[in-house]
């Protein structure tokens, strides 16, 4: 009897550490890093198709992505390269103002950089939040969730290159015509 409870407690603790923390999830959907991943890739699909590099079926497959398992998948890379504390931190951090406001300034970068219209941040940027950002991002957990450059967001994007290499190949094989490289996705996986 010990043995079997033994034996299914160790099943629960492999099964449960194959999906990503709640922390994690928390992180990924206070960042609203699912939207802005999901965002940029359409908005580098619609260029693409504006600039004949891809097909109008390979922009639909593309604006089509599976956004449940890009939202994973950012949590599963969080997990791996952030310990749980540091989660935490980044979880407070991004639901507090100054995370709230950090956020809204990293979309409306996305959108502007990308030539895409962009709301107006009416939030007022006080002396105070600008310092809680500046100490966030010092830290690694900051530096891990805010800088394109880190190594967290290089293996957030090489996992996203992945998921759009196969929506890619599942639409190629529905629809014979689709063909499209998979190279410019760095500027769009990984959200800010």
């Amino acid at each position: 009897m010990i043995k079997a409870l033994v034996f299914a407690a160790q099943v629960v603790a492999t099964t449960s550490s194959a999906s990503p923390s709640i922390a994690a999830f928390e992180v990924v959907d206070a960042a609203r890093l699912e939207w802005s991943t999901t965002e940029g890739a359409k908005i580098g699909a619609r260029q693409a198709y504006e600039a004949g590099k891809y097909t109008k079926a390979q922009y639909e497959c593309v604006i089509n992505l599976p956004t449940e398992q890009i939202r994973s998948t950012i949590a599963a890379t969080y997990d791996q390269m952030l310990k749980p504390s540091e989660l935490v931190a980044a979880r407070d951090f991004f639901r507090s103002e100054a995370g709230r406001i950090y956020t809204k300034v990293a979309h409306r970068k996305l959108l502007l950089l990308a030539g895409e219209p962009a709301p107006e941040i009416r939030d007022v940027v006080t002396d105070e939040i600008l310092a809680e950002v500046k100490r966030f991002k010092a830290t690694y957990a900051g530096e891990q969730t805010t800088e394109l450059s880190s190594s967290t967001m290089r293996k957030v994007g090489e996992e996203l290159k992945g998921i759009m290499r196969s929506q890619l190949n599942r639409c190629k094989s529905a629809n014979s015509t689709i063909n499209a490289p998979v190279t410019s996705l760095n500027r769009v996986a990984g959200g800010f």
